[in-house]
Parts: C-alpha cells; structure tokens; sequence
C-alpha cells in the first residue's frame, strides 16, 4: 500500500473526498477524478511514464464511476 500525504492545500475537490474505514481509524481519499488530474499532469508536464501508466490503470478500474 503506498500512502501520500498532501501538502497543506488540497489542490482537488473537497466535495470529491471519499471516506472510508480501515479497523477503527477514518481514513480521507482523494477524489478518484482529482487522483486521475493529478497523475495525468505527472505524466504530461514530467514525463514520467509510472504515471501514465497509472492514469491507464485508474481509468480502466473506474471508467463508470468517475464523473
């Protein structure tokens, strides 16, 4: 599991957060379409083929539930 922690500003949606339980902590995800934003740039702006693959793989995994 790899866990990123922001910097102080959120450069998504607020609104997209999704939440979800892991035993008895709350954990705050970024938004699935804010996540696909973020690695899209990565691999445009950087070229850094790791993201680009991973917008490939966030697409195809939830191409009916982004918005």
């Amino acid at each position: 599991m790899i866990v990123e922690f922001p910097d102080t500003a959120l450069a998504g949606s607020l609104d997209k957060i999704e939440v979800f339980e892991v035993d008895e902590f709350k954990v705050h995800v970024i938004g699935k379409e804010d996540l696909i934003v973020d690695r899209l740039n990565a691999c445009v702006f950087w070229k850094s083929k790791d993201d680009c693959r991973w917008v490939k793989e966030l697409f195809l995994l939830y191409y009916d539930k982004i918005d």
